[in-house]
């Protein structure tokens, strides 16, 4: 089996290793705007303000904890991409995985 990290092979130890950095860093650059689509504004008497500034600001060991539920869901996620594909894309970097015959 080889392991390439846009197009250059790499340990599989490394290769895991650099597929959850580049979820972790796509989800940390992403997290508010993610927060903000899967839950509407909040009305308080007549301001509105976004879900994740609200969450971050008033309970943040929540957001932080929520966070760590989107990383390991888009971790899972993409794990299946690739047993399923051998190919995925996350944060401009492409991870492939090809299987040599008799794998």
């Amino acid at each position: 089996m080889k392991y390439l990290v846009d197009k250059k092979e790499v340990s599989e130890e490394k290769f895991n290793e650099l597929l959850e950095k580049a979820v972790d860093d796509y989800i940390d650059k992403e997290y508010d705007n993610l927060l903000d689509m899967d839950y509407p504004p909040v009305k308080i008497c007549g301001a509105t303000y976004n879900t994740s500034r609200i969450l971050k600001e008033l309970d943040p060991q929540n957001y932080y904890c929520i966070m760590d539920l989107y990383k390991n869901g888009e971790n899972a996620n993409v794990s299946d991409d690739l047993e399923f594909k051998q190919k995925t894309t996350v944060n401009g970097i492409t991870f492939e995985i090809i299987y040599e015959e008799g794998e």
